[in-house]
């Protein structure tokens, strides 16, 4: 399996920083599994070993673009990511979010922008 991350914070239509002080959002994927080894298991602790990485790391919500369906095991709800807006994603519907710490989907609003910063979990 392989997850990608990327560290993220959010801006306005002026491009003016919304994040604020220690609201770190992380955003998890695209998940992948090789077809020959679906079923097993293995999306699911890449998910979840995802999660306890990015909460040790002191992040505070992470968002995904996926399947409602799938994610919701996992505590991804579209209800969190009502104010986020990924501009590259046609269906917004499909943009979820998990709080790491309870209440951070209050302070997560705007367009979701990639930081500079590379991102080593």
């Amino acid at each position: 399996g392989h997850p990608i991350y990327g560290p993220y914070g959010f801006e306005d239509a002026e491009n003016t920083a919304l994040t604020k002080q220690g609201s770190k959002i992380i955003l998890l994927g695209p998940l992948a599994v090789d077809p020959l080894f679906q079923g097993l298991g293995i999306g699911r602790v890449l998910v979840e070993y995802s999660l306890l990485l990015a909460e040790k790391k002191g992040y505070s919500a992470a968002v995904l673009v996926g399947d409602p369906a799938y994610y919701r095991r996992f505590g991804f709800r579209r209800s969190k990511a009502q104010g986020i807006n990924i501009a590259a994603e046609p269906d917004q519907d499909r943009v979820l979010m998990r709080e790491i710490v309870v209440g951070a989907a209050k302070q997560l609003v705007g367009s979701l922008v990639c930081s500079k910063k590379a991102l080593v979990l």
